[in-house]
Formats: structure tokens, C-alpha cells, sequence
């Protein structure tokens, strides 16, 4: 989701800044989609290595496993608690805006359904009793009855089968999918908008070419400023960017020298696409380098989870740290060898706070300690977790870089929980 929001700004800067104010409608639209789709695919494209220095931070993070102090079983913990509330926050955004599409498609249904339909020079209509702002969707046309007089539909027709004609409804479906997912991210609506005033643009670029009187079509515009405001996901032939659309027609085309902007995007989207994709890994020159990221990754028989399994069925829970009331997190690191053997198991981190209390205790690996009267209870829940992760039977096969086994370390958390 990040990755996608920061595509999408960069995408749209440069649609501002450089190809807003051009000429070139299509070549624009082109550039919103395509870089609106690369937004969206390359976070899920695979990840290209570069070498770093070696690392002394937590690496190669695990999901790690729950133990509570009041229960026999031990429950599995995906990520810490902070995500879930942000996780349910992002899924109602997602619901609320895919109401607002469904409700939308539906209210149109309701109108094809409800109102007659005619076929004007071969266009399926839907006339609509009263004022009503013509819009397409897809191949159908709504208009109020008021503008089937023979002045008012030619042009409306003029305008509204461009949008036919390009598959302008598909353009916006696929925006609005986006802006459903993207709903945090402005960038997302930015892009849906610049997208909709450049099929504006492009259908009255084309009226303008098939000979119609540009006086006559921007009074035709001005005409219907009134009206009911029609659908986001429709082609609406009246946009609230009236002025703007009468400042484009008027404006001189833009020169064919301009066309060398475009000839940055493909460039400018490979670029960013080959920055998002890559992920550091330790550094290569001596021979037992320590990775966190290789080519073909340790093997374990079931997989990591199976690693996470067994820490779970062995995990307890020390009887001295429930008496004092204390739990958190432990962050424990190993190293599986070339040989596929755990070694190097040492302790990263541990966040311990005494349950109940406003006391928290947060160490580092190397870090001083402050003496307390927790003490015991603190290096009982650390020790605990070293113990178990010097249990871990070896690995079927160790990670493989460049052909060659190499070391690959991970770091495991633990949750010690008294609920």
C-alpha cells in the first residue's frame, strides 16, 4: 500500500507539473492509466537484491508467537497489536466506498429501468422526465427530456459518443476500483480526476474537429451549468471544470516538439519501478558474511511456520515472571549455518512492562542495565526464550546465494501475555 501511494504521487507530480497543460488529451490519458496500473503492479513484482554493508538492527523479522499466562494453549500473533485497529479503520474506508459504487451503478440501473428508452441516430436513450444533466455509460446515453430538441442532442451527441467511441465508462470503473483500495491515499483521487477532465478534454477536441461551431458548443456548455449533478463513474457531459474546458478549447495547440515530455515517462516509470524493487542484502565479500535475504531462502521442514510451531509447543511461561506480574515482548536472533544448523542465538531486544503498573523495562542487545526489583522476573522470560530457540532442530537445507550455502539470520519475537 505504501509503495502504490508513493507511485501515485510521483506519477501525478509529473502529470502536473510537465503534461496538465498540453494538448495532447490522449497521450495524457495514456499516461494516467498506464501510470496508475504500474502504481498498482510493481509493489507485487519480485524484489532485485543490491549488496549493504552488513547490518546490526533487527533483520529478517519472523511472526512470532503469543504465550498467556492463564491459558494451556499457546495463540499465534501475526503482527503487534497496534495493526489490527488500523487494519478494521482501512477495511471501512473499503466498505464505504465500495457502498458508494455499488450505490451508484445501482441508481443507474434504477433509471434504465424506470425511465423510456428511445434510440437517437442509433444511440440507445434513456429519457429522463424533468432537467436532467446527459451522461453516458458505456454504450447507453441519459438525457432529460428538455434536450431532445434537434439543437440541443446534436451536440450533446457529438460529445457524448466520443466517450462511447474511446471506452472512457472503462477508464473510470477502473478508477474507481482504485480509489475503493487507495481511499487513504489523495494521489489516488487526484489521478481519477485528472483522468475525467482529460476524456473532457479529448471529446471536445473531437467535436471541434468534426466541424461543430465552437461558439455555438461552448453555449451549448454554458446552457447546462444547471442540473442535476449526474454520476462519478458516468461520462458526464457537464463538469463543475467548465471554465477550464472553455480555456483548453480555446488554447493553441500544443507544438509537436512538446511530444519529448512523453518520451520521459517510459523512462521515469522504469526508473521508479527498479527503485521500489529493491531490497538490500548483506554484503558479500568475506566468506561467512551473515544474510537476511537470499536467493533460495533455508528450508524447515513444514516451512517457517513449522519453526513457529514448535517455539509455541515449548514455550512457557516462567512461574516467577507471573508472579511479579510482568509480560512483553522478547526478540531473539539466529543464524541458521551452511549447514543448516541454529546457531548464534542471541537476545536483540525485550520490551517488559509489569502488568497493572505504569512500569515499562525496554533493553537492546549490549545495552546497560538499570537494576530493579524485577530483575529476576525479566531475565526469566529472556532466558526462557533463549532456551527455546537453542531447541530448534536443524534445517533440512541452509539458504543458497549465487549458487553457494551462506548464513541466514532471523529474529523471532515472543509475546509474554498474563491475559
Amino acid at each position: 500500500m505504501i509503495r502504490t501511494s508513493i507511485l501515485m504521487g510521483i506519477i501525478y507530480s509529473f502529470y502536473f507539473f510537465f503534461l496538465r497543460r498540453e494538448t495532447f488529451f490522449q497521450l495524457n490519458r495514456f499516461y494516467l492509466l498506464l501510470g496508475t496500473l504500474t502504481s498498482l503492479l510493481i509493489p507485487f513484482l519480485p524484489t532485485i537484491q543490491i549488496i549493504n554493508e552488513p547490518s546490526t538492527g533487527i533483520v529478517r523479522l519472523m511472526e512470532g508467537v503469543t504465550i498467556r499466562a492463564n491459558l494451556t494453549d499457546t495463540l499465534h500473533e501475526n503482527t503487534p497489536g497496534l495493526i489490527n485497529p488500523v487494519i478494521i479503520f482501512y477495511l471501512g474506508g473499503v466498505s464505504w466506498f465500495s457502498l458508494r459504487f455499488i450505490t451508484s451503478l445501482a441508481k443507474m440501473g434504477y433509471l434504465y429501468l424506470r425511465f423510456p428508452k428511445t434510440t437517437v441516430n442509433g444511440l440507445k436513450t434513456v429519457v429522463i422526465k424533468g432537467d436532467q444533466t446527459p451522461f453516458t455509460f458505456f454504450n447507453i446515453l441519459f438525457t432529460g427530456e428538455n434536450d431532445l430538441e434537434v439543437n440541443t442532442i446534436n451536440g450533446i451527441l457529438a460529445h457524448e459518443m466520443v466517450h462511447i467511441d474511446r471506452w472512457h465508462s472503462l477508464d473510470l470503473i477502473l478508477m474507481e476500483l482504485v480509489c475503493i483500495v487507495q481511499w487513504f491515499n489523495p494521489f489516488g483521487w487526484l489521478l481519477r480526476a485528472a483522468l475525467k477532465i482529460e476524456h473532457e478534454y479529448e471529446a471536445d477536441d473531437q467535436v471541434m474537429k468534426k466541424g461543430y461551431s465552437k461558439l455555438a458548443y461552448q453555449k451549448l456548455l454554458f446552457e447546462r451549468t444547471t442540473g442535476i449533478h449526474a454520476f462519478a463513474l458516468a461520462n458526464n457531459f457537464n463538469f463543475s471544470l467548465l471554465r477550464k474546458r472553455i480555456e483548453m478549447m480555446s488554447k493553441n495547440k500544443s507544438k509537436d516538439r512538446v511530444r519529448f515530455k512523453y518520451l520521459l515517462v517510459l523512462p521515469l516509470i522504469v526508473g521508479i519501478s527498479l527503485f521500489m524493487m529493491t531490497e538490500g542484502t548483506k554484503a558479500s565479500e568475506p566468506n561467512d558474511s551473515i544474510y537476511y535475504k537470499v536467493d533460495v531462502m533455508p528450508e524447515y521442514p513444514g516451512g517457517i511456520e513449522a519453526v513457529r510451531m514448535f517455539i509455541a509447543e515449548h514455550l512457557e511461561y516462567p512461574e516467577v515472571a507471573k508472579k511479579l506480574g510482568l509480560e512483553g515482548r522478547v526478540f531473539v536472533q539466529f543464524v541458521v549455518e551452511k549447514d543448516g544448523s541454529v546457531q548464534n542465538v542471541e537476545l536483540v531486544a525485550s520490551r517488559i512492562r509489569v502488568k497493572g503498573q505504569e512500569k515499562e523495562f525496554q533493553y537492546k542487545m549490549d545495552e546497560e542495565r538499570q537494576p530493579s526489583e524485577y530483575d529476576e522476573g525479566i531475565m526469566a522470560l529472556e532466558n526462557e526464550a533463549l532456551r527455546v530457540t537453542r531447541t530448534i532442530p536443524d534445517f533440512t537445507s541452509p539458504g543458497m546465494q549465487k549458487g553457494k550455502p551462506v548464513k541466514v539470520q532471523y529474529t523471532f519475537p515472543m509475546q509474554f501475555s498474563m491475559e
